[in-house]
């Protein structure tokens, strides 16, 4: 037959234990609660504003309903049918891109009290506020030595190719005060900016909307804009060719008024023919300039904005009685499994079990 070692816990040793150091208890509870107040007080708030709004689908309505069947089962009928490389999905890789993030350094933000108005990146570089226990990290850092090229560069504009150590840290913090998701089922797509000030976090998460908008549309028209400027500057050729056509031929008409010469009566058909096929050249362009025209409007495509975003009335904080209860959850119970692990001897035996 086989024995079990067995455990047994003497709970009014305990008990006992934890009475004879209520003292000891009541004072940790005291000094845990000052701290965890400081600690509450000294963490900056942060305000977060969010827009939600909806892609048009780029599915023809012929494939409705195998859509619906497919996104029972996880599948994207908007990747095979509609053509386009850039769906909803990456949508967040995208906002998290260098391009995309570094093209917001240069927007202008203002503070809700009107005392700030600077440059998202000069806000998100030297005004954050820190908690005093980051100060050391800080004053730390400043002591390593600088990488070359550690500072951006006044009047050039940012390589997101290149990033300076300076920049590459906007880059990440302001990626981090961002968020975005897409719901795989709607393809309803939501944006969170994160701020220390609640204007300014309504106010990037318009900005970012806008700029996520304009480089969808920008990607979806690039090809049909392309067609219509080389459609455009075919069309103004042919345009200032056919002025030239019915320019010379007026002038040719008006000083040979009188003359009936047959080399005369042939140069002039020459001319007038000349200019009918000049014409006819500009007519059919600026036809084929209205189609594209009506392409590039064709492939911009529309968002319908479901929730608009709007400046925070309240911060986003974890509250105050929560941290509060988390430190004295965690100080008490190590506490207390410091005082068992101390009296373990008189708390713990050990029994065989046949």
């Amino acid at each position: 037959m086989t024995s079990k070692k067995l455990i047994n816990i003497h709970i009014r040793e305990l008990i006992s234990i934890i009475a004879n150091k209520k003292k000891a208890l009541v004072t940790c509870f005291l000094v845990t609660a000052i701290v965890a107040v400081i600690v509450s007080f000294s963490i900056p708030r942060i305000y977060k504003s969010n827009v939600t709004l909806s892609p048009e689908s780029s599915v023809a309505n012929g494939f409705g309903s195998f859509t619906s069947l497919a996104d029972m089962v996880g599948l994207n009928l908007n990747m095979a049918t509609g053509g386009d490389a850039l769906y909803p999905e990456i949508y967040p890789d995208l906002i998290r891109s260098n391009d995309f993030l570094v093209s917001l350094f240069d927007v202008e933000v203002v503070s809700q009290d009107s005392t700030l108005r600077t440059t998202y990146y000069d806000y998100i570089k030297n005004r954050q506020k820190t908690p005093w226990w980051m100060l050391p990290i800080g004053w730390m850092k400043s002591l390593l030595p600088k990488a070359e090229g550690g500072t951006r560069q006044h009047g050039g504009a940012p390589d997101p190719f290149m990033l300076t150590k300076e920049q590459d840290d906007v880059v990440k913090a302001i990626s981090a005060n961002i968020n975005c998701g897409v719901d795989k089922k709607t393809n309803v797509i939501s944006i969170e900016v994160t701020a220390q000030d609640p204007l300014i976090a309504a106010t990037m998460t318009e900005v970012v909307r806008k700029q996520l908008q304009v480089f969808i549309t920008n990607y979806r028209t690039n090809k049909a804009r392309s067609d219509m400027e080389y459609i455009q500057g075919l069309c103004d050729q042919a345009f200032t060719e056919y002025e030239a056509a019915r320019k010379a031929y007026s002038q040719f008409s008006d000083a040979n008024q009188k003359t009936f010469l047959p080399s005369y009566n042939m140069k002039r058909e020459g001319l007038e023919n000349e200019m009918i096929l000049k014409y006819e050249a500009y007519r059919q362009l600026s036809e084929q300039l209205q189609i594209t025209k009506a392409k590039v409007q064709e492939r911009t495509p529309a968002f319908t904005i479901v929730k608009m975003a709007t400046v925070p009335l309240k911060h986003s904080n974890t509250k105050k009685i929560i941290i509060l209860f988390a430190f004295e959850v965690l100080v008490m119970g190590a506490y207390l499994l410091l005082i068992a692990y101390r009296n373990r001897k008189q708390l713990f035996t050990f029994s065989w079990q046949q």
